[in-house]
C-alpha cells in the first residue's frame, strides 16, 4: 500500500513538474519574446532611423516648444519644467532609489525579508543599470542637446546622429536622455507583477511610460532633448527591464524566495 502511495505522490509531483515547465515556456515562448522583445527592438531601430534620416525632431520642437520670435524655450522661463518636474524628479528617483536599496540590505539581516530579496534586487538593479548604460550611451553618440545648436540660440551647427561630426565642436552628452530613462526605468514594475497579476503589471508599465513621458516633455520643453532622444531612451530602459527579468528569473511566488 505504502508503494502505491509513494507511485502517486511521485506521479503527482511529476505531473505538477510538468505543468510547470509548460507554463514556464508558455510565458516565454514565441508570443512572448515577440511583445517583450521583438517589437520593442524593432521600434527601438526604427526611433533611431527616423531620427537619422529626417527632420521630425526639429519639427515637433519648432511646432510646440521653441518660441522663435523671442528666441526661447518655453520652458525655460516655467517653474513646472526646471523646478518641478527636473529638480524635483529627479530627487524623487534618488529617494526611491536611495529606499530601494535600503530595503534589499535589510533583507540580508531580517529573516522576514528574504522572500523580497530577489524582487528588490532585480528593481535596484533595472534603476542602477538604465542609469549607467544610458550615460555610457551619451558618451558614444556624441550628440548635440537642442539648446546649444545654432538654430535656438546657441552656438553649435546641426549635425545628424550619424553624420562625421567636425573635429573642433567639443563633445556632446544628449542622446539618449537620461532624466526620462530615470522615469521609464519604473516600468520595471510590470514585470515584478507579471507572474502575479497582469492588473498590476500594466499599471506598472502604465506608471513607468507616466512618469517618463512627464520627464521627457518637461526637457524638450527645455531644449534639453529632442522628441527621439527620450523615445529611445524608453525602448532601451525597457530592453534592460527585460534582459534582468531573464536573469533574475521568476520574481514572485515560491520561485521567489532566496
Amino acid at each position: 500500500m505504502r508503494e502505491f502511495v509513494q507511485h502517486d505522490v511521485t506521479d503527482a509531483t511529476s505531473t505538477t513538474a510538468q505543468i510547470g515547465e509548460r507554463s514556464a515556456s508558455l510565458r516565454h515562448g514565441q508570443g512572448f519574446w515577440a511583445v517583450h522583445a521583438w517589437l520593442p527592438l524593432l521600434g527601438l531601430l526604427l526611433t533611431i532611423a527616423v531620427c537619422a534620416l529626417s527632420e521630425i525632431d526639429t519639427r515637433v520642437a519648432d511646432l510646440f516648444f521653441f518660441d522663435a520670435s523671442h528666441m526661447q524655450w518655453t520652458g525655460a522661463v516655467t517653474w513646472w519644467a526646471s523646478e518641478a518636474v527636473v529638480d524635483g524628479g529627479r530627487n524623487v528617483m534618488r529617494l526611491v532609489g536611495g529606499v530601494a536599496v535600503a530595503l534589499w540590505v535589510a533583507t540580508f539581516f531580517w529573516a522576514g525579508w528574504r522572500s523580497r530579496r530577489r524582487v528588490l534586487g532585480y528593481f535596484v538593479a533595472c534603476l542602477a543599470l538604465s542609469t549607467l548604460l544610458i550615460g555610457g550611451l551619451k558618451t558614444l553618440t556624441n550628440v548635440d542637446c537642442p539648446w546649444d545648436m545654432a538654430r535656438y540660440g546657441g552656438t553649435r551647427p546641426w549635425v545628424a546622429l550619424f553624420a562625421d561630426r567636425p573635429d573642433n565642436l567639443p563633445a556632446a552628452r544628449c542622446f539618449p536622455g537620461a532624466h526620462s530613462g530615470s522615469g521609464f526605468s519604473l516600468m520595471c514594475l510590470y514585470f515584478v507583477f507579471l507572474n502575479r497579476s497582469r492588473r498590476r503589471a500594466v499599471l506598472g508599465l502604465s506608471l513607468g511610460v507616466l512618469i517618463g513621458a512627464m520627464f521627457s516633455l518637461a526637457q524638450q520643453a527645455r531644449g534639453a532633448h529632442f522628441l527621439t532622444h527620450d523615445v529611445c531612451s524608453g525602448f532601451v530602459v525597457w530592453l534592460v527591464c527585460l534582459a534582468l527579468y531573464i536573469r533574475f528569473g521568476r520574481l514572485t511566488g515560491p520561485a521567489a524566495n532566496v
